[in-house]
């Protein structure tokens, strides 16, 4: 069969890429093709006249007309780890017949062996080995072909290798199909009302470095690896309110799906590792301000191998603590930006971690925000922050991420003219009182 002859075959889609939690902020994940994959490949289905359902961890935008999409389970809880995304796929073949099932969904090869609800707090030096226990995820081939008996089943497994089964002629298509579409671009920039000038200009002439996003430690030579639960939303937001007061900002990247900001005074940087982004930091400096809003996963590995085990298979990583790249600038020395900020992201014990932090990171201010696992399911628009700095904490209301970002810019402006008056001898209480 040619890929052409596909009109009115009913073929399922399954995309995105599952999220095996790890705890409160951390999950496995496969970076092994673009999360989009599943996505682009529906669309091309439906181009050549399939009916086509597209079951995925994520709710995508410009979907067209005519694919159907599952991104919840019957319990509408949005679709997060592999088991949940198949689970929902064998309810689809229980109301459906498929000619033909193509699995293009990342998934990761591990999953952990037991999760928390909490952050582990496992801190060592950087480098210092660290175990962490993991098991064998679900057998992806074996779930579908024991939920699609009668359909063509193609895709992935969880190593990242091509597999299929059935008819020869629509099994060829589907792995023609995959192949088209195995590049899925990012979404086009687009033009943010924030870029628009603030009056003033309070930041004109400062040069700050914005971390933002997550980071990706590979685990395996196949794509597996340990992140961390960041949308980007907050730093890039952060960047665009600073270069909107009139800073030249450099915005350090870790892996997202958010495009980047499109205001002239911001240059975006893309990292994947904490590593990398630990030295994407450090080059830009001299900084007059530094503002770590990343979600840096805390454990990496040296030499990534072969992830190749059984399904509920028990076995242990060693993995190595990272740098920490907040307290690597705030305690740099002669190149200490005249502002340090950072993010504490924690599950409990919110503010005792954030105070501990600031005091052992050569921070100015910490800007502390709960958060759990459940933040897995998509990425807010509204944060929830307390500053906490030497004076105090002060509580700031829930508010939009440009807002928190344009709040944090006011911060910055303050620190930065306070410091300079301690410098030119003129005393700093006045000053003192608006922080």
């Amino acid at each position: 069969m040619e890929t052409e002859d596909l009109s009115g075959k009913k073929i399922l889609v399954i995309g995105g890429s599952a999220h095996e939690v790890i705890d409160g902020v951390r999950h496995y994940a496969n970076h092994g093709r673009p999360e989009q994959h599943g996505l682009q490949a529906a669309k091309r289905l439906a181009e050549l006249g399939a009916k086509v359902t597209l079951v995925t961890t994520r709710l995508h935008d410009g979907i067209p007309q005519g694919i159907a999409v599952v991104s919840e389970d019957s319990n509408h809880k949005a679709l997060v780890g592999a088991e949940s995304l198949l689970n929902a796929a064998a309810q689809q073949a229980q109301a459906t017949g498929y000619d033909a099932v193509l699995q293009l969904a990342n998934i990761p090869a591990v999953k952990a062996a037991k999760q928390s609800e909490h952050k582990l707090k496992v801190k060592k030096d950087a480098g210092a080995l660290i175990p962490m226990d993991v098991a064998g995820n679900i057998d992806v081939v074996g779930s579908l072909q024991a939920a699609f008996s009668g359909s063509v089943i193609a895709g992935y497994d969880s190593q990242q290798q091509w597999f299929a089964s059935g008819d020869a002629g629509l099994a060829k298509s589907m792995a023609d199909i995959a192949s088209q579409t195995a590049s899925a671009p990012l979404p086009a920039t687009q033009d943010n009302v924030s870029a628009l000038p603030r009056t003033g200009g309070k930041l004109s002439g400062k040069k700050i470095i914005i971390t933002s996003g997550p980071t990706a430690e590979p685990i395996s030579s196949s794509g597996d690896v340990i992140t961390n639960f960041s949308s980007g939303k907050q730093g890039h937001a952060v960047a665009e309110s600073l270069a909107a007061m009139g800073a030249q900002v450099v915005l350090v990247s870790g892996p997202t799906h958010i495009p980047d900001p499109s205001h002239p005074n911001i240059t975006t940087i893309h990292t994947e590792s904490a590593r990398n982004m630990r030295d994407a930091v450090v080059a830009q400096l001299p900084a007059d301000a530094f503002v770590a809003v990343a979600a840096v996963a805390d454990f990496g590995m040296a030499n990534p191998g072969k992830l190749a085990l059984k399904p509920a298979e028990l076995a242990t990583l060693e993995l190595s603590q990272n740098p920490d790249i907040l307290q690597t600038i705030g305690t740099h020395g002669s190149k200490r930006p005249s502002v340090v900020i950072g993010f504490a992201a924690e599950t409990h014990d919110l503010l005792i971690y954030a105070r501990g932090k600031l005091e052992k990171k050569g921070a100015d201010a910490i800007c502390a925000n709960q958060v759990g696992s459940a933040m897995v399911a998509r990425g807010s628009d509204k944060n929830q922050i307390t500053w906490v700095s030497a004076e105090g904490n002060e509580p700031w209301e829930t508010m939009g991420k440009s807002d928190v970002g344009n709040r944090i810019g006011d911060k910055i402006a303050l620190l930065l003219q306070r410091k300079k008056s301690i410098s030119a001898g003129s005393g700093s209480s006045g000053l003192l009182s608006m922080l």
